[in-house]
């Protein structure tokens, strides 16, 4: 069972519990919900909170006995704590951490919660990983940064005159300078030349809609950790509908409380101004030369300092925490990774060079599985930028998980030379390894694979006109002749276990062309190789062999989620699987090659895979929708490109999900593209993924038929819709 953070919800009214629950553990969050302070005191012993939300009135009037559960938590120290608060209750007593502490208004929105929770959470990281900073400069003689006291702006967003007035008004009790826009393109004119401290924004614009904006600023260096509130009138979007990366940092519901906007702001700016803190201490450790100068990346001292802090911190607090040891084989490959491997980590992960060819990562709060997650991102840009798998070995270490001794990690991870042993590896070890022998001196490639730490390793005896039988394993070694290697492996592939499976030919005799006749799932290694080098081509061709079976994994999971997004609506069921077919067909009749047949395969199979993110009630809606709920629906393009960009096999199938809503006029979304600016097998996907729809019954219509799809589409691509030529192939083929 994965370990999700414990949230203890403290409120009197029983439907309330039940509801808070509900909306929680829908998130994957661990729940348990008590009618007083005092029962949760008792549970205790079961397991520390991460956070606790506690009825406003209930802190009040029972001040004794949740002051006394805050005591028994006083050693876990900052443990956020949420209020939730009546409309009338202009103020909650005994707020006083900042950052730590914060508030909700019944009703509760799920919105608002979820965003709430995350904040608090992401907001104890940071006091967190400040408080480390300023420890390890103090213990220096370094006085840590001080967060100017000028005053902050604010960027208020807002298309709607009568509301912009409004806010600007209320936000006059804060000290700060407000600078109004009216449209997104003027919001972005002014961030250009003053980056704001904070910016609130409405979801709905004509020009750019505000998850559009959201996106743009959160990938531009200078306002990237500039916190964003966002206003909306859609109660159920939550952070996975404005895209994984590039979502607001807040939200408020329509229509807005006074003091909830005034709240929402002073937290986000008290954020804002422990990023400074944050990104100040930073400079100072690069400064003073606790950071390699190139790329930033703080060294082995400052690394030893905090390494045994975030242990003791985890132990205290009953969090999961990962250590990931990444150990590059070249130079080349080592600067390109520490170059690049800071935008692909999450705003709190920890990174270190500890070494030569040493990075170290630290991932707060994240168990072994999400931690795979999280390195399968580095890996896959380490390939986008041309670092190959088999130069990377990947040793990753779990605290709170399977009895793990924090000694033992520090063991392993402290920089120096250390045994790897009882670590997580990707060396090799459990990976079956049969060497298939026609010399009869194979038993001297095992003794080197074991000497190494392989522990599974057969010998299969190549006996003339013998079929060798079905073999398991993840990776063949041939060794034989090289003369012989051709009729060898004729009679060694169809016994393999997937035709991708690696082969590894470690061949005797002179060269000669018959190495030009191995199959592209075969390498070999040259006569006179040493063992140092033969090891190095084993672990390549495992790597390359896991990275295989992890496609194989992704295909499943990819698919698993394309059932999961069409299970609830009959009518949409199969949508997915038909277009795929039909943009295969269709494909074929253009005479697309097999690398576009297996792109047009997977973009119509995962087209719409975004909508898994879009609340329900929206996708389901009978009748027209709203602009803002038409906005929503829109950015499911966006959240299915972010979904599927971190899986490299999916690299050209990109465009299509994000493309398939572009016109040939230009009136699409979500860029708008025109023309031969769409890409060919986009087009291609988007004739039969109109044509699909349209035969299908929606909530707001009845399907059409088949005959009716067609005039339809006939008549949208005259008017320049879609592709003239490939509606007129797809037209001829269904229609047969």
């Amino acid at each position: 069972m994965t370990w999700n953070p414990l949230v203890y919800v403290i409120t009197p009214h029983y439907s309330e519990r039940t509801t808070l629950r509900a909306q929680l553990l829908g998130v994957d969050y661990n729940v348990t919900a008590f009618h007083s302070s005092d029962e949760a005191v008792n549970r205790l012993s079961d397991g520390i909170p991460q956070i606790v939300i506690v009825d406003a009135h209930h802190a009040s009037d029972e001040k004794a006995s949740f002051s006394s559960l805050l005591q028994h938590l006083e050693h876990v120290s900052p443990v956020p704590i949420l209020h939730i608060r009546d409309q009338y209750q202009d103020q909650v007593p005994g707020i006083q951490g900042e950052g730590c502490e914060d508030t909700l208004m019944r009703p509760v929105k799920s919105l608002e919660l979820l965003s709430r929770v995350k904040s608090l959470l992401r907001n104890r990281q940071l006091l967190g990983q400040i408080r480390i900073q300023d420890s390890f400069l103090s213990s220096r003689t370094i006085k840590p940064f001080s967060v100017s006291d000028a005053k902050p702006t604010i960027l208020l967003v807002e298309d709607e005159a009568a509301e912009l007035a409004n806010l600007g008004r209320l936000l006059q009790e804060i000290p700060c300078e407000v600078i109004k826009a009216r449209t997104s393109s003027e919001a972005l004119w002014h961030v250009k030349r003053k980056t704001p401290q904070l910016v609130i924004v409405d979801l709905l614009f004509p020009d750019l809609d505000g998850l559009e904006l959201c996106q743009y600023l959160k990938r531009q260096e200078a306002t990237r950790y500039t916190p964003l509130l966002m206003l909306t009138s859609v109660p159920e979007l939550d952070n996975r509908v404005v895209g994984m990366e590039s979502g607001p940092d807040d939200y408020l519901v329509k229509p807005t409380d006074d003091v909830e906007v005034l709240t929402r702001v002073r937290r986000l700016l008290s954020w804002n101004r422990g990023r400074q803190k944050l990104l100040g201490n930073n400079l100072l450790l690069n400064r003073y030369g606790y950071t390699d100068p190139s790329s930033g990346i703080p060294r082995q001292e400052f690394f030893r300092f905090v390494y045994p802090e975030m242990v003791n911190w985890s132990q205290k607090a009953q969090l999961p925490f990962t250590v990931a040891r990444i150990r590059i084989s070249t130079e080349e490959s080592f600067l390109k990774i520490a170059s690049e491997i800071r935008s692909t980590l999450r705003n709190f992960d920890l990174d270190f060079i500890t070494g030569p060819a040493d990075l170290t990562l630290i991932l707060p709060e994240t168990p072994s599985d999400r931690a795979e997650v999280a390195l399968s991102r580095i890996l896959s840009r380490a390939q986008d930028i041309g670092v190959p798998p088999w130069e990377l070995r990947v040793v990753t270490v779990t605290l709170g998980e399977d009895g793990w001794d924090p000694r033992q990690i520090g063991d392993v991870f402290m920089p120096g030379p250390r045994s790897l042993k009882g670590t997580r590896s990707s060396s090799g070890n459990g990976d079956r390894i049969v060497i298939a022998d026609d010399t009869g001196n194979g038993k001297n490639l095992v003794r080197i694979l074991e000497q190494e730490g392989f522990k599974d390793v057969d010998i299969l005896p190549l006996q003339r006109n013998r079929d060798p039988g079905k073999i398991k394993a993840k990776l063949v070694i041939l060794h034989g002749d090289l003369e012989k290697v051709p009729e060898l492996m004729k009679r060694l592939i169809p016994s393999l276990p997937h035709p991708d499976t690696p082969i590894l030919i470690k061949y005797t005799g002179p060269v000669t062309d018959a190495a030009s006749s191995f199959p592209d799932s075969a390498d070999y290694i040259p006569p006179g190789s040493g063992a140092k080098y033969f090891l190095h081509r084993v672990r390549s061709s495992l790597d390359l062999a896991h990275l295989r079976s992890g496609n194989d994994e992704i295909e499943g999971f990819l698919k698993k989620l394309v059932r999961l997004l069409e299970e609830g609506d009959l009518d949409v069921r199969g949508h997915g699987q038909q277009t795929s077919n039909w943009a295969v067909a269709l494909g074929t009749k253009l005479g697309l090659g097999k690398p576009d047949l297996e792109t047009l395969r997977w973009g119509g199979l995962l087209h719409d895979i975004g909508k898994i993110f879009l609340p329900g009630r929206i996708v389901s809606k009978e009748g027209m929708l709203s602009p803002e709920e038409f906005t929503v629906v829109k950015s499911h393009t966006r959240l299915g490109y972010d979904l599927c960009r971190v899986f490299t096999m999916l690299d050209k199938v990109l465009p299509i999900i994000k493309y398939h809503h572009e016109r040939m006029d230009g009136k699409g979304y979500p860029d708008g593209l025109k023309g031969d600016k769409i890409p060919l097998l986009v087009r291609t996907v988007t004739v039969v993924d109109i044509y699909d729809t349209l035969i299908r019954r929606r909530p707001y219509r009845n399907a059409f038929s088949p005959e009716e799809a067609a005039d339809i589409l006939r008549s949208e691509t005259e008017k320049g819709m879609w592709d003239r030529r490939i509606t007129k192939e797809f037209l001829k083929m269904v229609e047969k």
